[in-house]
């Protein structure tokens, strides 16, 4: 029988596998990357500069964990952090995340935003749910698919508007959830590290 310590270890030993193909996609495009996090607290960066020599295509992360630093870090609306039906956890959160962060980033092509509900105490609603958000400068060329990996385009002018993708994820169908680790923080945290590499390897591979 599997352990919750071995599903842990097969969980990290993917993502190390992950990064590596996300550290290797970036140098193959010449892209350099940058991200804001809320619900990981960081983990994505780390998962980046435990990789040697990443510094060629990583410039760094912006954790975000209260609506406060959100505010007044990277600009977000209070109002629109405070609205019920928006509020921290929803897309157009991770979309403005991803935006601001690149925009304070000058040698970044990218930028990635997570932000999500990992409980205890979540609204029903929002439980085990994150949202990505992708942000590219300057693309090099339209992207294959606009369903690819379920990435959305939300709308670009040529040439004066970046482009976005976003993603709505619910961790309980991501083929790493186990339910008698639903209420491990570690795990959670792990799942979301997973997914938000799972979502930049898509969003680069939009790109030929």
């Amino acid at each position: 029988m599997t352990s919750a310590s071995d599903r842990l270890g097969h969980l990290e030993q993917a993502i190390y596998s992950k990064v590596l193909e996300v550290i290797r996609l970036l140098r193959e495009s010449n892209q350099r990357i940058v991200l804001a996090e809320s619900c990981t607290g960081g983990l994505v960066s780390a998962a980046f500069t435990s990789v040697p020599g990443v510094s060629d295509v990583f410039c760094g992360s912006m954790v975000v964990y209260r609506n406060d630093t959100k505010s007044k870090w990277l600009g977000l609306d209070e109002h629109m952090l405070a609205e019920p039906k928006i509020g921290p956890v929803s897309p157009q959160a991770s979309e403005e995340l991803a935006r601001k962060v690149l925009l304070l980033t000058p040698e970044a092509n990218l930028a990635l935003s997570i932000t999500g509900h990992l409980g205890p105490n979540a609204p029903a609603a929002l439980n085990r749910k994150v949202f990505f958000a992708g942000v590219h400068r300057e693309p090099k060329s339209e992207p294959q698919s606009p369903n690819n990996q379920g990435l959305g385009l939300l709308g670009r002018e040529p040439g004066k508007q970046p482009l976005i993708h976003s993603q709505e994820c619910n961790l309980e169908r991501s083929r790493f959830f186990n339910a008698n680790l639903s209420d491990n923080r570690r795990f959670l945290q792990s799942l979301a590290l997973w997914e938000t590499l799972c979502f930049g390897e898509a969003t680069l591979n939009l790109y030929p």
